[in-house]
């Protein structure tokens, strides 16, 4: 009997150490809850999508918006009108496949290159295919933030980094490149993104939960959702998700018909 006894405490202490360390039964749920949600809002129309893009006219900015944005620091100080409204514009005209070569394979210098030719432009979107160690999401999303520097939160234990095109090049191998095709909302979601996660609240806890509209904690999809929600006054540019979580590969979902991104550079399949 007293072995009896001596084995059932054993077990009773082991199965109490267990459930003090494991994690909650909410969190648990939360967390699958939050994954389902990737996987289904990853599920888009492509052939929809793209047809909404292709029916959006694309709008530049006037010259007198971008001197008021240019005098904010937006574009650098050799950039010109000119330059800048061109280059936009062609960006939609040329978009870039570095996935396939002519025969339909990888081609190698896809394989060995990120980013080749690409210049950024204020509220540009980019979503690489390298998930972040601890980030607990699939991908990896930042915005520009005007140049040539993309705003980003690597994952947990994290802050916020400004990262230069060049540095993004090197630390991420295939990335995709979304562009809303009227420049002055790009710009105004790129001004909301910097104004209050780099000059302000650039130390926010990296943690993915289903308050969407707080900017502490937060994770890196959600500060381009909140760039494009927040930044863009009365316009409906973006949807709000229904389980209030949206994952890198989600993003461009949630953007209204006539503001969905065109996408001007592909690196990787998965991202529409």
């Amino acid at each position: 009997m007293k072995k009896i006894i001596c084995l059932l405490s054993t077990v009773a202490i082991l199965f109490s150490l267990m459930t003090f360390f494991a994690p909650s039964k909410a969190s648990a749920e939360e967390d699958t809850k939050l994954s389902k949600e990737v996987v289904s809002s990853e599920i888009i129309d492509l052939e929809e999508t793209e047809e909404q893009v292709a029916n959006q006219k694309v709008q530049t900015l006037t010259e007198e918006e971008f001197n008021k944005y240019k005098a904010e620091g937006m574009y650098g100080e050799n950039d010109t009108y000119e330059a800048v409204v061109n280059a936009f514009e062609e960006s939609f005209e040329n978009p870039v496949d570095n996935t396939k070569t002519e025969a339909g394979k990888i081609s190698a210098l896809a394989a060995s290159t990120s980013l080749k030719g690409y210049v950024s432009s204020p509220g540009d979107i980019l979503i690489t295919n390298d998930t972040q160690n601890g980030s607990g999401v699939s991908g990896h999303a930042g915005i520009a933030i005007g140049n040539g520097y993309i705003l980003e939160i690597r994952g947990k234990g994290k802050t916020m980094v400004r990262t230069s095109v060049s540095d993004w090049r090197k630390k991420y191998k295939k990335t995709n490149v979304y562009r809303v095709k009227t420049q002055s909302v790009a710009v105004e979601a790129a001004r909301w993104a910097k104004a209050n996660y780099w000059d302000k609240n650039r130390k926010p806890t990296y943690k993915i939960t289903n308050d969407i509209y707080k900017t502490n904690p937060t994770y890196c999809s959600k500060v381009v959702w909140q760039a494009y929600y927040f930044g863009t006054g009365s316009k409906k540019v973006v949807n709000v998700p229904s389980s209030r979580f949206v994952g890198p590969y989600a993003l461009r979902t949630q953007f209204t018909p006539t503001y969905k991104p065109a996408r001007i550079i592909k690196e990787h399949q998965w991202a529409n």
